[in-house]
């Protein structure tokens, strides 16, 4: 009999129990099963990797399963997803688990994958790290995903998601922080020193195509000798207004991100950390390689964008008399690049580039293998930015 997939299900009360559970599923499954294309296929699990991630609310639980649910064809895995429920009530672990297999329908291998859900309350919440190794598979990669806000102070943290635990890679979203957010940057440029694994920022990893239009850009050669002489970068970001009052609401890691990537790129340091004026802007001063200064400003707009979005990039460069200004913008698919030159017109450029999804980003992740450079560099510039403590208003 040919079908397109098998599927077992199961449930659980205990980390012993899933394994039971796993264990029992495959013991059930059929040892071979001839798929579409009429051709017989041994059914056994195919995981390359552990993904795991951790989330406080059932929106969240629900935005990362629709994630893994999205890569189960492209990266064959055990999945675990942990919701924390009501961490202040009694113990529980209420587990769901998942084994299905998709047959080929041209040629090719058969893929099973696994999926554990697991609820967890009371004390179990606060000790992952009693839970997550034994729910993985050993031997295997774990990338370990916090889609929301994350504990960085827990020791439950620490000892998961550091080389001191069992993660080879944490993704984080820096966007999705309470606050400014910038509180979690510094956290996370000390996770970066104090373990080497692998660190991913959706925040950052959206801006990519951000990042690949500047570079176009100054890769033109009316544009490339002005790169060393930047003195100003204004990135302008959505508020619910421009109101200094109103600055508060936002997460600036977004736009914080922008200006610490291209100053790791080009080798500029802090001088002056940020800090937020009595306008509500934040502002901070960064040093080029041969001393020059460059005024870093993130400026709230009033936007219907979620807020913290970016919603312009502004570079401002002068050389030799003339000023260089070069204005970014994005929409649904595509990114704008505009430059004046002493107010002329030099290039106005649109780069098909659309929006990336969870998915797209988890598997940008976890194929890129060990640290990226850029990342690493532009996180730890981030930090750097942020200072030690987040500086107070400016009178």
């Amino acid at each position: 009999m040919q079908v397109p997939e098998l599927s077992w299900t199961a449930r659980a009360e205990s980390v012993h129990g899933v394994e039971e559970a796993l264990a029992s599923i495959w013991r059930a499954a059929p040892p071979t099963v001839v798929g579409e294309d009429g051709e017989s296929h041994v059914v056994a699990r195919t995981s390359v990797l552990n993904l795991v991630a951790v989330t406080h609310s059932r929106d969240l639980a629900e935005r990362a399963d629709a994630a893994f649910a999205a890569l189960a064809g492209r990266h064959p895995s055990r999945t675990i997803l942990i919701e924390v429920r009501d961490p202040d009530g009694p113990r529980r672990i209420d587990a769901d688990v998942f084994a299905r297999c998709d047959l080929p329908r041209e040629g090719g291998a058969i893929v099973c994958t696994e999926t554990i859900r697991v609820a967890v309350g009371g004390e179990a919440g606060r000790h992952l790290a009693s839970i997550v190794p034994q729910l993985v598979v050993h031997d295997l990669p774990v990338a370990l995903w916090w889609p929301g806000e994350v504990p960085f102070d827990a020791a439950d943290f620490h000892d998961v998601s550091t080389a001191a635990g069992v993660a080879d890679r944490l993704v984080v979203d820096g966007g999705a922080w309470p606050g400014d957010g910038l509180d979690g940057v510094r956290r996370l440029g000390r996770v970066l020193d104090t373990t080497h694994g692998a660190i991913s920022d959706f925040a950052l990893m959206r801006q990519s195509r951000w990042r690949e239009a500047i570079a176009a850009a100054f890769d033109e050669a009316t544009l490339a000798p002005f790169v060393r002489s930047i003195r100003e970068v204004e990135v302008s970001y959505a508020a619910r207004s421009s109101l200094a009052r109103d600055v508060g609401e936002a997460n600036v890691v977004r736009p914080l991100y922008h200006a610490a990537w291209l100053g790791s790129r080009l080798g500029w340091t802090v001088d002056r950390a940020l800090a937020r004026g009595p306008d509500g802007r934040w502002e901070a001063l960064l040093r080029r390689r041969r001393g020059g200064a460059v005024d870093v400003v993130l400026r709230p707009e009033t936007s219907a964008l979620t807020l913290g979005s970016t919603t312009r990039l502004a570079i401002v460069a002068s050389m030799r008399g003339s000023e260089l200004r070069v204005e970014v913008t994005a929409r649904a698919e595509e990114v704008v690049v505009r430059a004046s030159l002493d107010g002329r017109e030099v290039l106005d450029r649109a780069y098909r580039a659309a929006r990336r999804t969870d998915a797209d980003l988890l598997a940008e992740a976890i194929e890129s293998g060990g640290r990226v450079e850029v990342e690493t560099a532009t996180l730890r510039l981030a930090a750097d930015l942020v200072g030690v403590t987040a500086a107070e208003p400016r009178p």
